[in-house]
């Protein structure tokens, strides 16, 4: 299949029109429709509607449609790799969640150059499903990554409650029994991220059940609503807004997660993207008290 029919089924997706689409492509209309007709020949079934008003998707078509863009997207990515790779540097693509970048990565990438040139920001649940895909050469995750790729485990993070300083019912203490958080406006990560499923975890081994005031999106959402008097917040990394932060433990055992730095083991750079992991784990270590960690992991593969 010619690259460019994909370009012109995406134009008359985007345009709606042949003639919008010819115009965008820089070739006549006749041209552009005798290749769509070829494309939709070639798969032995139309992909688009046709009207008086323009041409929209059909059912063969929508399928189509994603795939037309996931290839164009990749070809993309390659001749982005290749035009690194010709100028002698390294530029790669890395999915990580929200927290991870704000906390760890971005100022890991400003303070070291590294050899990362965009970062995609997704749930913590899809960072190993693009890397799966090939859309990034790294991911960053906070639940194991899946065995066949290489992985590093970067740190334990503890799990802290956060909570203004002229109503914490914990002053001055170290640590915080969870159950001792039983009875109190609890903010929280909504279900599905790491936090969330360490602390549920931890609490449902105690048999406890906690009633959240509000289930957000991230640690500094949960913090900025605790600096509004709204409760304690449930989250890692450092404290915000002049909030108090005290870790959780549960039954003396602190309640952490753990980040990991996956990769493809067949990368072209999977050895630099190792010595990146070597230089992040090294960058970390002063930064473990500023950041909450209990402690630096060094498992690999």
């Amino acid at each position: 299949m010619d690259l460019r029919i994909i370009d012109y089924f995406l134009a008359v997706v985007e345009h709606g029109t042949v003639t919008a689409a010819a115009q965008a492509c820089y070739i006549t209309q006749p041209s552009l429709s005798r290749q769509i007709a070829s494309l939709e020949k070639s798969f032995g079934f139309p992909l688009f509607d046709r009207s008086a008003e323009g041409m929209r998707l059909n059912r063969a078509g929508a399928r189509f449609y994603p795939i037309a863009r996931d290839i164009r997207s990749r070809v993309e990515q390659g001749l982005a790799v290749m035009d690194s790779l010709g100028a002698g540097e390294l530029n790669l693509s890395v999915a990580c969640p929200p927290t991870v970048l704000e906390h760890m990565l971005a100022p890991f990438i400003a303070g070291t150059g590294s050899i990362i040139g965009d970062v995609t920001e997704v749930a913590p649940g899809e960072v190993y499903q693009l890397l799966d895909r090939a859309d990034v050469d790294i991911a960053f995750g906070t639940s194991e990554p899946p065995v066949k790729f290489s992985r590093r485990s970067l740190m334990t993070a503890m799990v802290a409650m956060q909570c203004r300083a002229d109503s914490n019912p914990f002053a001055g203490r170290d640590t915080v029994d969870i159950a001792e958080l039983q009875d109190h406006p609890v903010l929280s990560i909504r279900p599905g991220s790491a936090i969330r499923r360490s602390f549920d975890s931890a609490a449902a081994a105690r048999k406890i059940r906690f009633s959240y005031r509000n289930e957000v999106s991230s640690t500094h959402v949960a913090q900025a609503l605790a600096a509004a008097g709204r409760g304690i917040a449930i989250g890692v990394g450092p404290a915000r807004y002049d909030l108090d932060r005290i870790p959780i433990t549960s039954l003396g055992a602190p309640v952490t997660i753990t980040d990991w730095m996956a990769w493809d083991p067949d990368h072209y750079a999977a050895s630099e993207i190792g010595e990146t992991a070597d230089h992040l784990v090294e960058w970390l270590s002063p930064r473990m008290e500023y950041l909450g960690m209990e402690q630096l992991a060094s498992e690999g593969a």
